[in-house]
């Protein structure tokens, strides 16, 4: 009589759960044909290589010819910089590790990759193989991420960008810019590239300094389906490109995040120059939106009062105790009862500093103002630290 066997998707579930066991997979794969396959999908998911780990596995993985482990990568995270601190001047872009090294990992070969990250990008000091090693690997990609790219223009983004036929997110974090970017947008100038951006494309971030990025990508993107759109920092020169970004995304955008800067004394506020070239007066399918502004949250109302969306499910509005004071609350309130917005859930998020906060006094005015909104299950006050990270309510 043979002995009774389990069905294969027993074991598959077993191993699941240990996902997050490196060494306790590595033993499972040795077990038997039948175990390896799950074993690596979850040991080898994910790969992070920066230049002080040349000589280690995760670099000798994608290096070695006889590697099998390539097809079961789906997240690979590449720093390609040598130091921490956040400044163009201190990063040790060297170029001889970088491009003896990019050539002879198998990036062609990670058919399964989803997730592509890559940390302090200079692309100027690539070789034409090591940047041809790159975008072979944003051919399968659905994530694309660059952490702090140094470049005279945003054209490196948006040739890894059409390199990435399937993507879906894209996020360029922070950028650091030399020379006028505008002359990859004239087809008269010798730098022009007629880029053709994917169509697939559905979620963007875009950190500071880098929303010139939204003008170049409305420039080559014949139709924009933007779904979900983060932008952190926008000053007031920066304000109108956004609003344009917007305008072109249309009744596609459906989640927004953004974060205004503060005014100086010759220019209005970044939320104010947004308001006045249209802002969210195009976007007639938003769904949430997300609005910090520094140090005054007073245009916040003016923003809201030209949002023309009737299923606007929930508005976030981020701001310190201190800057509340500057709002309008009862015209804020009154935006909540009538017009687009009269169904939408308010929650008001306070960044708690260090320093004695007078949250305890602004929660009595709030809920005071609120207090239809609140009975109606559509207000919510919440806090958080100057992290981002949730903190309990008062008084718990």
């Amino acid at each position: 009589m043979h002995a009774p066997r389990l069905p294969p998707e027993l074991f598959d579930a077993i191993i699941d759960h240990l996902h997050d066991d490196r060494h306790t997979l590595a033993t499972c794969a040795l077990v038997c044909r039948g175990w390896l396959p799950a074993s690596r999908m979850h040991n080898f998911h994910e790969l992070s290589i920066h230049r002080y780990s040349i000589s280690q596995q995760p670099c000798e993985l994608l290096c070695d010819s006889t590697s099998t482990v390539l097809p079961y990568v789906r997240r690979l995270r590449l720093d390609l910089g040598g130091s921490s601190r956040d400044s163009a001047s201190t990063f040790a872009f060297e170029s001889p590790w970088l491009n003896s090294m990019l050539p002879r990992m198998r990036l062609r070969e990670l058919t399964a990759l989803q997730h592509f990250e890559l940390r302090c990008l200079r692309w100027e000091y690539l070789s034409p193989e090591s940047r041809a090693c790159i975008l072979a690997a944003c051919n399968y990609v659905r994530s694309l991420t660059l952490q702090t790219l140094v470049s005279p223009t945003v054209s490196p983004a948006l040739e890894m960008l059409s390199a990435a036929p399937l993507i879906e997110h894209f996020e360029l974090s922070r950028s650091v810019h030399i020379g006028d970017d505008r002359t990859i947008l004239d087809s008269s100038s010798p730098s022009f590239v007629d880029w053709r951006m994917p169509g697939t494309l559905r979620s963007v971030t875009i950190g500071i300094r880098c929303p010139f990025f939204l003008v170049a990508l409305d420039r080559f993107t014949p139709a924009l389906r933007i779904r979900t759109l983060s932008v952190t920092y926008v000053e007031w020169q920066e304000a109108r490109n956004v609003a344009a970004f917007m305008k072109s995304c249309g009744p596609s955008l459906e989640h927004v995040h953004v974060t205004f800067g503060p005014s100086d004394s010759d220019h209005s506020s970044g939320a104010d120059m947004f308001r006045e070239a249209g802002g969210f007066s195009f976007n007639t399918s938003l769904r949430t939106l997300t609005l910090s502004t520094y140090p005054h949250a007073a245009p916040m109302l003016s923003v809201l009062q030209q949002v023309p969306s009737s299923v606007m499910e929930i508005v976030r509005v981020v701001a310190t105790s201190q800057s509340l004071k500057t709002v309008d609350l009862v015209g804020l309130a009154s935006v909540f009862r009538a017009g687009p917005l009269s169904a939408a859930r308010l929650e008001i998020i306070v960044i708690v500093n260090d320093v004695a906060d007078s949250l305890v006094e602004a929660r009595g005015i709030l809920h005071q103002c609120f207090a239809t909104l609140e009975v109606e299950g559509r207000f919510v006050l919440g806090r958080v630290d100057r992290f981002g990270k949730d903190l309990p309510p008062l008084g718990v």
